[in-house]
């Protein structure tokens, strides 16, 4: 029987964030290039310091109000800021 890796909290916390940027709609490519890197690398260190990790699971997951990750998510804001404009 193969044994189940436990992540590291980066890796866990990089496989959220990635979940939730898909689940806003956020593009990284609507960010302007000179800016992508710093403002990824803004979004990450929220995700690694986050408080919520489970309740981001559990949203991710189907459990929560649709717009409810506004309500615990420290990049609500940035990653709504990546959607493309129609």
């Amino acid at each position: 029987m193969l044994e189940k890796k436990r992540l590291s909290r980066r890796d866990e916390r990089a496989m959220l964030m990635g979940a939730m940027m898909t689940a806003i709609g956020a593009e990284p490519e609507t960010v302007a290039p000179f800016a992508l890197d710093r403002t990824l690398r803004t979004a990450a260190a929220r995700c690694l310091g986050c408080r919520h990790a489970r309740r981001c699971q559990l949203w991710l997951g189907g459990e929560g109000a649709r717009g409810g990750y506004r309500a615990f998510c420290p990049n609500a804001a940035l990653f709504e800021s990546m959607r493309p404009r129609r």
